[in-house]
């Protein structure tokens, strides 16, 4: 379990690809950059400084970065960085604006 959360920590924000990434993001270097045992530890301190917004769209760009390791790890050789941060911000509205419609949709039928 502690090789996991140690990969885990490494490909969400210690990697090359994904210090590239967070570099590219607005967020402050400070908050991602080394601080901490683990991802929960950064985590934690994100959830503890960051607006509920920022916080899902840092969640959903450590997600991208996940998801890009496993990637990289089971071979696909497209593993774009560019865009990856709006990707992930992307993916937070959108979710967004989806439930938005959907509780307005269900406002209105009742």
């Amino acid at each position: 379990m502690a090789r996991l959360k140690s990969r885990m920590f490494t490909c969400c924000l210690l990697c090359p690809f994904a210090r590239e990434v967070w570099e590219r993001s607005d967020f402050e270097a400070d908050l991602w950059w080394g601080d901490g045992p683990s991802a929960l530890a950064v985590l934690e301190k994100a959830a503890i400084v960051l607006t509920t917004d920022r916080l899902a769209e840092f969640v959903a760009l450590m997600w991208e970065c996940w998801n890009s390791w496993n990637r990289f790890i089971f071979g696909e050789k497209d593993n774009r960085r560019e865009g990856l941060v709006q990707r992930a911000i992307r993916l937070v509205h959108n979710f967004r604006a989806m439930k938005e419609m959907s509780e307005a949709s269900r406002a209105s039928r009742t």
